[in-house]
């Protein structure tokens, strides 16, 4: 489960199994925000593209990408939007609030 709340500044786009927040540069030099953002990241298929794309960029934002049954999940390097996950007996969830992680987390154990 995916619950984003934050929208301050720059918002959430979202296209079906894609999150992202943010801009970056890519290795030529290109900016990328918004939807160009989400083409960024959409033919991502795998954890090798995945980590390639994230050691080509410079800038400020997150990404979470579920690819089947697994989720890539990033941030830049100073985490300016820091996403927090658990897993519970529901499976994963994945947040910006890391209160919301808590209400769904039945310890304190929660990263």
């Amino acid at each position: 489960m995916v619950h984003l709340i934050f929208n301050y500044g720059y918002q959430w786009f979202k296209d079906e199994n894609l999150f992202v927040k943010g801009y970056l540069y890519d290795k030529d030099g290109k900016a990328h925000q918004g939807k160009e953002l989400l083409k960024y990241f959409e033919e991502v298929d795998s954890f090798e593209v995945f980590k390639s794309k994230l050691k080509e960029a410079s800038g400020c934002f997150s990404v979470i990408l579920k690819n089947k049954q697994q989720y890539f999940i990033a941030v830049d390097i100073v985490r300016t939007f820091p996403l927090f996950y658990s897993i519970t007996n529901n499976g994963l969830v994945i947040s910006d609030d890391v209160s919301y992680i808590k209400s769904k987390t039945y310890s304190n154990n929660f990263k």
